[in-house]
């Protein structure tokens, strides 16, 4: 029985803040993101979503940030107006989320690099310039590897809004000596300018002029990009219009009839009204691939990019003038997020385009089929609730008498939660990637899953809940839906399991709503099994395996409970079936709307607020919890064919003296757990409603509860920060696991009990993976290595091999065993012992160990030799030892040992401070034992007088004097 016990939870991994304010980067090859949480630049990798490293910060919210198309440097300014320049590591994670967090310092630190804040900076293709322009109007070149200015453009009306450099990356179209670099610029003031970076321009005196100025835009410019012959110049911004320009021109030169050349300007060639205002634009590459063409369509007109204010990124044909795709959805006037894009990255090695939206989502968009490839949430706020889900998938081969929707269940490989937000986020429970379910007008407060995992319900302070079930969508129909609606089908990519499953791909929507509470919805259960359906075929939402012998797996009724003090019974056994995905009717990718269900049962239930729900796992019983400190257990009656149900109250829990936070059945017993603000978790007989547990612990209210090991143990989780497991027969906490800075709201245990999860109001989750076995493992190795030196310990003593011995005992800090072996080899000398062989320890042998033993040995035997010299009844074997590490070694040699070692840190470069902590340890006590030998001296000299005086003269002479000894 306790081998099944979990003694041990590790800290596997943690989803934190990765992104809240600020700008974003990504490497060139898409492998690596750069965010920013408060004045820290965080990166991460990609694929695992694990913190690689941080980079240092100056106190300062970070204003603009870029990276070298060679993924060497980073470069960053913050408030503080200075530039800081950082080289990227290059080797995988550097941080363990069971590690500290790995800081990297900068390079390079240039103090007051402008004079006003730094919004744009950009680096040229070569990796050797960076352009930053700031607020004053004021834009400067900076050679990166050598750290100084090159060149320092002035002139511009206002605020520097955009940047790029015109360096043709495909010279093949350019007349020979036509290459050159040139710096284009965009501000406030409207106007686009072009500069030369040439070397002649680099030597003009004065302030450098620009080749030529593009007046087109009425508003500010915020998208620039060239193309890669360097000949096509792309502006975009805030006016809602596109301008595609021939710069061409300003690299060749015209004669002006006086023996000099002027340089050409560069013409207009089409202005595009693109209906968003622009925060961010991109030229595609001429081999770019998008969605719904055709496999070997080539095309000679350019494409661009465009993103901003609607939340979604429009890709234009220059050429037509008309959208070719629309990847995201547009924003809804009334959301309460924003979803603004403020800026976008074209990542062509990976045919997709990154948009960094207001809310602090990232979107990963896939340009090849329109789906969403990845989305990472920069910012949860509080976490509120969490539970696993399961996503189903389409195995191969499909079986043809479903329609080919067979689906598997892969147990808790999705995490649903709930924040301080109307959109719920579903997480893949290995990695970063995420999905918003959009439903509720107001913060969801609870979620539930049913049984299998597979379907979720939430309640809100919109007064309602949700039902969520997955839908799978045909491939076919995906790019179309994607690109039509804005939404994303086909959830996953990478390192997302869900696109191996074949040509369909799973997420939840919204199938039924339950309305009918006057108040918030604070609690929701779902019933624990579901029912068969035989003879009925075809994609089912609720199905399991619909492959069991042609029977549906459907859902049967869902509790909810509110802050109006009712819980309501609702009707799911027709919600299902009606809102499957049909590929043959809704080819057209259209989705049918949400039922409401129906409302078999309400039950004024408490007199407060109620806080939790549970449904045995034999849906046989109701269990509620609320502010009224009790908790009350109901009796379920339902039926089919038609669906009638209710529910009674055979029993109530009283004895918290606060409010009931948490309900949870037990699994197999019939008992009850309630968690509840008086810091105490109860355990309730559900025969006579009695407690008889009751474990205390926490610093402050229990706010979650649930069982582990077939009811043996219980796992809380509390105000005071803490998640605790408990074992149920002792009432004894076995272990604490400690990662949060807040209250933790949200608890949930995957089916095998081998992750538990728990979110906090700090806005981390935390993934704790059973690691019992391991640890046993662990230990047996380490008892079992111990006895085997404890051994060969003994036989190095016995053959007086006093090297290995002592060295021994030091490996294995064993002070004890070490000092046995000190007394035992002088233990049989005297002082003439001692002298005739010369030593200081007692045997010459042990006088060579210490003095040729390494500096880690012997400052762990300096260390010993101070505990030592605290206790009476052996400060003598430590005062001789430490004479002989005074006698043996030189002074020299002892303060270098113990340099490093000043109060355990690497900081100190005292040299002397080692040494003062390890005799500041030792003065006192051996102070202590000088002034009590002095007075066991002087009390035997008292002896001596009382002895003579009692002999009455035995020991004196014939004359009565006193015989004494001459030496």
């Amino acid at each position: 029985m306790s081998a099944s016990l979990k003694t041990f939870y590790d800290r596997q991994r943690v989803i934190g803040p990765l992104h809240t304010a600020g700008p974003v980067g990504l490497t060139p090859d898409g492998t690596r993101v750069i965010t920013c949480v408060g004045e820290q630049v965080v990166l991460t990798d990609i694929q695992s979503g694990r913190e690689i490293c941080r980079f240092a910060g100056d106190t300062e919210p970070i204003n603009s940030l870029a990276i070298s198309p060679c993924s060497r440097h980073l470069l960053v300014f913050s408030g503080s107006l200075a530039l800081r320049v950082f080289t990227l590591p290059t080797s995988q994670p550097l941080r363990t989320d069971s590690g500290a967090k790995n800081v990297v310092h900068p390079d390079r630190v240039i103090s007051k690099a402008h004079e006003a804040p730094v919004h744009v900076c950009k680096v040229d293709p070569t990796s050797t310039y960076l352009a930053a322009g700031s607020a004053d109007g004021v834009v400067k070149v900076w050679d990166i590897h050598r750290g100084y200015i090159t060149h320092v453009f002035k002139g511009h009306g206002g605020v520097v809004s955009a940047l790029a450099f015109n360096y043709p990356r495909d010279p093949s179209s350019i007349a020979a000596g036509d290459v050159k670099m040139q710096l284009i610029t965009g501000s406030v003031d409207t106007k686009i300018r072009i500069f030369d970076l040439g070397a002649a321009a680099a030597r003009t005196s004065g302030r450098p002029k620009p080749e030529a100025v593009l007046e087109g835009h009425v508003s500010v410019p915020r998208g620039l990009d060239v193309s890669q012959d360097g000949k096509w110049l792309l502006s975009a911004g805030r006016d809602s219009v596109a301008l595609l320009w021939d710069i061409a021109p300003t690299r060749a030169s015209k004669p002006t009839g006086k023996g000099k050349e002027k340089p050409a300007e560069p013409r207009l060639i089409k202005t595009i009204p693109v209906l968003d205002h622009v925060e961010a634009a991109g030229l595609l590459l001429p081999e770019e691939r998008l969605a719904g063409s055709a496999e070997n369509a080539e095309t000679s007109a350019l494409r661009f990019f465009v993103a901003g204010e609607k939340g979604v990124v429009t890709i234009w044909d220059t050429e037509k003038g008309i959208p070719l795709l629309t990847l995201g959805k547009e924003k809804s006037n009334d959301g309460d997020e924003s979803r603004q894009v403020l800026d976008a990255v074209y990542l062509p090695t990976n045919s997709t385009i990154v948009s960094i939206h207001a809310d602090q989502n990232i979107l990963f968009h896939n340009l090849f089929d329109a789906s969403l490839d990845r989305q990472f949430i920069g910012f949860n706020d509080e976490i509120v609730d969490a539970t696993f889900l399961t996503a189903p998938q389409i195995p191969p081969p499909l079986n043809p008498k479903n329609g080919g929707l067979d689906r598997v269940c892969r147990g808790d490989d999705r995490l649903a939660v709930a924040t301080n937000s109307s959109l719920i986020r579903i997480y893949d429970a290995s990695s970063l990637d995420a999905r918003l379910l959009e439903g509720h007008n107001d913060i969801v407060l609870c979620l539930d899953c049913g049984g299998d995992g597979v379907v979720l319900i939430s309640g809100s302070k919109d007064s309602t809940a949700r039902v969520w079930a997955p839908i799978s969508v045909p491939q076919t129909s995906r790019a179309l839906y994607g690109s039509r609606a804005g939404t994303q089908i086909g959830s996953d990519n990478g390192a997302d399991s869900l696109a191996s499953a074949g040509n369909f791909s799973s997420e939840w929507r919204c199938v039924a709503v339950c309305d009918g509470h006057a108040e918030s919805v604070g609690a929701v259960a779902m019933a624990r099994q579901t029912q068969n359906a035989p003879g009925e075929n075809g994609p089912v939402l609720g199905d399991v395996d619909s492959r069991d012998n042609g029977r549906c797996v459907r859902l049967k009724f869902t509790f909810t409970g509110s802050q109006d003090r009712t819980i309501k019974m609702w009707d799911l056994s027709g919600v299902v079936r009606s809102h499957a995905f049909d590929p043959e009717s809704r080819g057209n990718g259209e989705m049918a709307g949400p039922v409401r269900c129906k409302s078999l049962f309400t039950l004024k239930a408490h007199e407060k607020d109620i806080n939790s729900l549970d449904v045995s796992p034999n849906d046989r019983f109701l269990a509620s919890g609320s502010q009224d400190k009790t908790a009350k257990v109901y009796e379920i009656e339902y039926s089919t064919s038609p669906a009638r149900g209710s529910f009674k109250l055979i029993g109530t829990c009283k004895g918290h003296k606060r409010g009931v936070w948490c309900v949870k059945f037990g699994r197999q017993e019939k008992v009850l757990a309630t968690a509840s603000g008086d810091k105490t978790v109860k355990l309730w007989n559900i025969s006579d409603f009695s407690c008889i547990k009751t474990f205390e612990g926490h610093a402050n209210s229990v706010l979650r509860v649930d069982f582990l090991s077939d009811g043996q143990q219980l796992v809380s989780s509390g105000s005071d920060g803490l998640v605790k497991i408990w074992n149920v027969r002792t009432e004894e906490c076995v272990t604490t696991m400690d990662n949060h800075e807040d209250k933790v709201w949200a608890l949930a245990v995957s089916k095998d009990e081998k992750t538990i999860v728990s979110g906090a109001a700090d806005s981390v989750i935390t993934f704790w993976q059973d690691c019992t076995e391991k640890k046993e493992i662990e230990k047996e190795s380490r008892r079992a290595e111990l006895v085997s030196k404890e051994q060969d310990f003994l036989n190095y003593v016995s053959l007086r091999d006093y090297r290995n011995a002592i060295l021994l005992a030091l490996a294995m800090q064993q002070p004890g065993r070490l000092l046995s072996l000190f007394k035992s080899v002088r233990g049989g000398l005297d002082v003439e012992g001692l002298n005739r062989f010369k030593s200081f320890t007692g045997s010459p042998a042990v006088d060579e160990v210490i003095r040729t033993m390494s500096a880690e040995d012997l400052i762990t035997l300096i260390k010993f030799v101070r505990d030592w010299n605290s206790n009476a009844k052996t400060s003598g074997v430590a005062q001789e030892i430490l004479y002989a590490i005074v006698k043996l070694r030189s002074a020299e040699e002892i303060i270098e040992t113990l340099k490093p070692q000043v109060a355990g840190e690497e900081q100190s470069t005292d040299a002397g401070g080692g040494l003062k902590e390890i005799v500041d340890g030792l003065i006192p006590y051996t102070e202590r034992h000088l002034a009590r030998m002095e007075r066991l001296i002087q009390e035997s000299y008292v002896v001596d007088f009382l002895l003579e005086e009692m002999d009455e003269g035995m020991l004196c002479g014939e004359a009565g004097v006193m015989e004494v000894d001459l030496v």
